[in-house]
């Protein structure tokens, strides 16, 4: 039942774009308070279970989250739905930059899980890719912030809901293939 819960909020939290676009342009703009919250809370209930310092701090970024929606939502409806992709990529850039002033690396950590006896190269090199996705979150975020604000529903949507997934998923892919091409050699 976990699993199916978390496949439902997992795919309203990556389709909340999508969602927002169409909700702006047909429904009521209340209804979508009620999606956001469900992502929010969803979320909030999947990690309250684990008990890893991780996940702790999750819980207060997701609460962060929601207070800065709220606050935005109180003074423009729409543009406050739009804050959450924003809203999150700074939530993830505060969460890994965490973890380079309070050791080990959320890259190192994911690392560990394959390679539990990491050398000091590997731990040198988790901090280097963290500090890449510090950079990717901060720069997303931006962008993810300059469309909640100056660009168009079109535009929001686009970015943050297609071509933001685009860019991750090919960091991810760069730095995957870079390091099976450096451990081969």
């Amino acid at each position: 039942m976990k699993l199916f819960f978390k496949i439902i909020i997992g795919g309203i939290a990556f389709a909340y774009p999508i969602i927002i676009f169409f909700g702006i342009k047909y429904f009521d703009i209340k209804y979508l308070f009620f999606v956001l919250l469900v992502v929010l809370a969803g979320r909030y209930i999947l990690i309250s279970g684990e008990n890893k310092k991780f996940f702790s701090s999750q819980k207060w970024l997701i609460i962060a989250v929601l207070v800065i929606v709220l606050l935005a939502m109180s003074f423009d409806a729409a543009t406050g739905l739009k804050l959450y992709p924003a809203a999150m990529n700074f939530s993830f850039l505060l969460l890994f930059v965490g973890s380079l002033l309070y050791p080990p690396s959320i890259i190192e950590k994911v690392a560990r899980i394959q390679q539990p006896d990491l050398d000091e190269d590997g731990v040198a090199y988790t901090r280097k890719v963290t500090i890449v996705w510090c950079t990717f979150f901060l720069l997303n975020g931006l962008v993810a912030l300059w469309t909640a604000f100056y660009e168009s529903l079109e535009v929001w949507t686009f970015y943050n809901g297609f071509l933001s997934y685009i860019l991750m998923g090919s960091l991810f892919l760069g730095e995957l293939f870079y390091r099976k091409w450096v451990l081969r050699k």
